[in-house]
């Protein structure tokens, strides 16, 4: 039997992301779909790298006095084109009480995840950072606009 590597088209691609960052479709190979339906989705940070299934992508640990939180990911993102979305606004770990993080582990990328509570949800991407970042006490974590991107077909976005 042969095998054909194929790919989707942009088109797809690119509904596709604006699917899972909650942007909403007008016309697209799904018909439409409001914008919104992935309210509640969040942002996590890693300390491993996982695979696809999420194997050995462990999320960094949250309690004592840590005050790790994931982000939400509603409005963090630009329209996707050719099959890439880049982040629209900054992205600054923790919220909610807004204190800064204590004794967080080593940083290797950002998840996306269906859910803002830690631990929970299902994983749906990731993007590794280009280098570790090891966090100080008493600092905030800040990807700064467009310094995160997911992508579809392809190499990452570099």
């Amino acid at each position: 039997m042969a095998t054909w590597d194929g790919s989707l088209a942009d088109r797809v691609e690119n509904d596709i992301l604006k699917l899972i960052t909650g942007q909403g479709t007008s016309s697209g190979p799904f018909g439409t779909i409001a914008a919104g339906q992935t309210s509640g989705w969040g942002l996590a940070l890693h300390k491993a790298h996982p695979t696809d299934d999420n194997t050995a992508g462990a999320e960094l640990t949250t309690g004592g006095s840590t005050n790790y939180l994931r982000i939400p990911s509603d409005g963090k993102w630009a329209v996707p084109t050719d099959g890439s979305v880049i982040s629209s606004a900054a992205c600054r770990w923790p919220s909610g009480a807004g204190t800064a993080g204590n004794n967080w582990e080593t940083i290797v990328g950002v998840g996306l995840w269906t859910s803002t509570t830690v631990g929970g949800g299902s994983f749906v991407a990731y993007n590794p950072l280009f280098m570790s970042v090891a966090t100080l006490s008493g600092s905030f974590f800040v990807i700064n606009i467009g310094g995160l991107a997911f992508s579809i077909g392809g190499a990452p976005i570099t």
